[in-house]
């Protein structure tokens, strides 16, 4: 039997599934550095925010970096051979995940080799070279993490040697673009930060690249942090919502856990057929939605791989609803109850 149908005005205003929170304080933060005469990779203001983000995470060291992919390259080209693994080797990763994942094995000299994840997407109970924290879920294990869905306080308590961190514009702290990586090990340290910086040393410079992050991206990751307790709370509350409030629909959630960050709600549905029509539906209804990702497996350019059948249905099945701090709780409720009406129907 159907519920009884209620009048509902569609939203005026489009809710995108993700989105920066941009305050005042940010862009205060920005243009006192546009008014230095510092705005170029290094100095004191990345120093700060290197600093901060170690502080906040936990880590001894926190190098910032040009975006997470070159984070993954220069922590993949000097992880795997510090502890003995020979490059040509296959690095096992999560079938879910950003293509970049692997494109930066493949860039540092390794090969790839895909592990099918849990029906939910996420990979649980097993260690792989490469680990990845889907939607900001914690529980994967790895060397190195690939954790451009993930920032928590006090977060070095994992297993990972390096974790890399995504500041990218929808993260849940954005230097517009950017990246983190973090370490505990000090000769990791010390040999990331040269390659990140031209193989620069006390000696003069060697072998290395340029990726830094300049210092007007590091003056809105500082405002950013100072923040985030406030965002998570804003993402928890949120979550929670759907959590609840979507309980008698078909809809399969993301599991739920403290540690969680949200940086997306990924939800299930009953197979690709109402995933296509319940997002066109809400798009009707001014609500973004994103499917996030396509199974690794499918791209060709990584070589032979395994049929990865969860990591497959899972992005046939899922779609990502609005999640952010900048989202209002009418503006959650409002998708909450457009998903009702289209299950309704």
């Amino acid at each position: 039997m159907k519920r009884n149908r209620k009048i509902r005005v569609v939203s005026e205003k489009f809710i995108p599934y993700n989105q920066p929170v941009i305050t005042t304080k940010d862009k205060r933060a920005v243009l006192r550095v546009l008014s230095s005469d510092w705005i170029a990779g290094n100095g004191e203001t990345v120093e700060e925010f290197e600093a901060s983000i170690a502080a906040y995470t936990g880590y001894k060291h926190a190098i910032a970096v040009n975006s997470a992919t070159s984070g993954l390259f220069v922590a993949y080209s000097v992880v795997f051979p510090y502890i003995g693994i020979p490059k040509g080797q296959p690095l096992s990763m999560p079938a879910n995940t950003f293509v970049a994942t692997a494109n930066m094995a493949l860039a540092a000299g390794y090969a790839v080799k895909l592990v099918d994840t849990d029906e939910d997407g996420v990979l649980r109970d097993r260690i792989t070279h490469v680990s990845v924290t889907y939607s900001g879920n914690p529980e994967p294990q790895g060397i190195v993490g690939d954790d451009a869905h993930y920032v928590m306080r006090s977060m070095a308590h994992r297993s990972q040697l390096v974790s890399v961190l995504s500041t990218h514009a929808i993260k849940p702290i954005t230097t517009g673009e950017g990246g983190v990586i973090l370490t505990n090990d000090s000769v990791l340290h010390e040999r990331m930060r040269k390659l990140v910086d031209h193989g620069r040393s006390k000696d003069g410079f060697g072998f290395g690249y340029n990726f830094r992050m300049p210092a007007i991206n590091a003056a809105l990751g500082i405002s950013q942090l100072a923040a985030m307790d406030e965002n998570l709370e804003t993402r928890k509350a949120i979550a929670s919502m759907y959590h609840v409030r979507l309980q008698d629909t078909p809809i399969k959630h993301p599991e739920w856990s403290d540690d969680h960050c949200w940086h997306l709600y990924p939800i299930r549905v009953e197979n690709q057929a109402v995933r296509d029509k319940l997002r066109q539906f809400l798009f009707d209804n001014n609500i973004g939605t994103q499917v996030n990702y396509t199974s690794l497996d499918t791209y060709g350019h990584l070589g032979e791989s395994e049929y990865q059948q969860n990591a497959r249905e899972y992005a046939r099945y899922s779609l990502s609803i609005p999640m952010s701090a900048a989202m209002s709780q009418d503006e959650a409720q409002y998708v909450i109850d457009t998903i009702k009406e289209f299950y309704d129907a």
